[in-house]
């Protein structure tokens, strides 16, 4: 886990509780699962990845896994290999300075 200092505090709606434990293991195994499809080149696939990620990361309040899924799908569309690894590079160091904070909708 990241010391305090360098954390990134989002926040999530205190209605997602109990769906973000699954949504981060999602993500994880996500990841695993596109550095796989970089090493093969598979740029169908990682587009698809990326895609997914797109959609899902705003709907959970993951706005930054959105972007960053966006970025990697035009990305991997144009073949971009280099881009797509340092996306991919983004996002897991993303995933390690998160710290959630649950809300209450206003």
């Amino acid at each position: 886990m990241a010391d305090e200092q360098n954390q990134i505090v989002v926040e999530v709606s205190k209605d997602l509780e109990e769906l973000i434990p699954e949504y981060i293991e999602s993500m994880n195994n996500s990841i695993v699962h596109i550095e796989q499809l970089v090493q093969d080149k598979n740029f169908t696939e990682i587009k698809s990845e990326a895609h997914k990620m797109k959609g899902h990361g705003g709907a959970y309040g993951f706005k930054y896994i959105s972007d960053i899924g966006f970025l990697m799908e035009g990305f991997a569309r144009d073949n971009k290999i280099e881009l797509v690894k340092k996306c991919l590079n983004e996002l897991k160091t993303y995933m390690t300075r998160i710290k959630i904070e649950f809300k209450e909708d206003e």
